[in-house]
């Protein structure tokens, strides 16, 4: 799995297809991508690349949230991986999940999340939101999740799940820290 965050992704399709030729991930989680629902998802890669590196797309343009460019979240997985969204975990955030079925037992939900720099307390609230219909639908019971992004909230000491001394935005970094230990993410 490969985390990326493209701030816009709609003129880096040979960068990308050079990271995906170099380490075949099985899925790529992106941020930033800058798109809008307008534009077609096949002109993410360039054109004439092998069947095996052309990736199946999931994502969630901010167009589609609130009236300004920038932000969205996307998700690439290999054409080989059987994939398919969950529309129902979807909040009033920028987040985007799929569920892959390993095997009949095992399923793995992926999310892709974005919360803009500058923001208050609201896309965390509508994080912890997401993550608690996973824990109350019946269709997602013992899946494994893995959840990437950008979270735009530096000041976290990941070793000891703490606020740095200092931190801008204490409040915003225990709220994630607490949502995530709480979601044992």
């Amino acid at each position: 799995m490969l985390v990326i965050n493209f701030q816009s992704i709609t003129n880096k399709g040979t960068e990308l297809y050079n990271i995906i030729a170099c380490s075949l991930p099985d899925i790529i989680i992106g941020t930033e991508s800058h798109l809008d629902p307008n534009y077609n998802s096949a002109k993410i890669l360039p054109h004439g690349i092998p069947p095996e590196h052309r990736y199946n797309t999931y994502r969630k343009d901010r167009k589609e949230l609130i009236n300004k460019n920038g932000g969205g979240v996307i998700i690439l997985v290999r054409p080989d991986i059987k994939a398919c969204e969950c529309n129902d975990l979807n909040t009033d955030c920028e987040i985007k999940w799929i569920k892959i079925q390993a095997n009949p037992k095992d399923q793995i939900l992926v999310g892709a999340y974005y919360r803009p720099p500058d923001s208050d307390q609201k896309p965390i609230e509508e994080l912890q939101k997401s993550l608690s219909k996973i824990k109350t639908n019946s269709n997602y019971k013992n899946a494994k999740i893995f959840l990437g992004g950008d979270f735009n909230l530096g000041d976290i000491d990941w070793d000891y799940d703490t606020t740095q001394t200092g931190a801008r935005n204490k409040h915003l970094n225990d709220s994630l820290i607490n949502i995530l230990n709480v979601n044992y993410l």
